[in-house]
């Protein structure tokens, strides 16, 4: 212990430099035995958080693999959905309500099914153009989920300038 000769600013600093020695120091305590440990509910609280988050790991593991499998196979299909809606309205442009449209059918991608239904209804009917509405339906299987996709447009017939009606 430093002892305090005068009013110094020195001896001042030197015993509050002291006391912050001393705080910091580890509080020596009587009751606490030399083997310093865990206790049971310590290493109960620790492993249930550790539980906790593996099962949220896995969790979100297994959504992103179910997410990537649908995207995967919407991938696939896409373009062929589009291009077979692009069809139906090309034979509507040229053909009007004569036009053969195929209602329902089966594809097969990368060994998988994908089952799609057509269906083309006529929305407004006028002296010289018609509109049609053209909507596909895809529809898929993975594990016990049934996975749905749709696709709307709309497609013109213009009457010939020589039609008699």
């Amino acid at each position: 212990m430093i002892s305090r000769t005068g009013n110094s600013s020195a001896s001042r600093f030197a015993v509050s430099g002291e006391r912050l020695v001393s705080f910091l120091r580890k509080p020596q305590t009587a009751n606490r035995s030399p083997n310093h440990g865990f206790t049971l509910i310590e290493v109960m609280v620790a492993v249930t958080v550790l539980v906790v988050g593996i099962v949220f790991i896995y969790e979100s593991f297994f959504f992103s693999m179910d997410l990537f499998g649908y995207y995967s196979d919407y991938l696939r299909v896409a373009t062929w959905a589009d291009e077979k809606v692009w069809h139906i309205q090309d034979d509507i442009r040229r053909y009007g309500f004569l036009a053969q449209i195929e209602k329902r059918g089966k594809v097969v991608k990368n060994n998988k099914n994908f089952y799609w239904d057509a269906a083309c209804s006529l929305i407004d009917e006028s002296p010289d153009m018609d509109l049609y509405k053209v909507e596909l339906k895809l529809s898929w299987q993975i594990g016990t989920r049934k996975l749905r996709l749709k696709r709307t447009t709309y497609a013109t017939y213009k009457y010939d300038e020589d039609r008699n009606t």
